[in-house]
């Protein structure tokens, strides 16, 4: 049986997956940067927001061709 998210958990994620968004880069699936001051990507900004997206169940809802970069 899967337990329901309560509202603390509903609210961290939001907080983490908004902050995601905001570190993206472009267009190009994976490239993502540490903070905000930074211009390009960088691996471990890139590591950190996969490892974000794939601990709220995110990653398994994007396309294969995005996943195999």
């Amino acid at each position: 049986m899967a337990k329901q998210a309560t509202a603390g958990y509903d609210r961290i994620k939001q907080v983490a997956l908004r902050y995601v968004e905001q570190m993206k880069i472009g267009d190009v699936p994976g490239r993502y940067k540490k903070e905000a001051m930074e211009t390009g990507p960088s691996l471990y900004g890139s590591y950190h927001a996969a490892h974000i997206l794939d601990l709220f169940g995110e990653l398994e809802k994007l396309p294969d061709k995005d996943l195999d970069i």
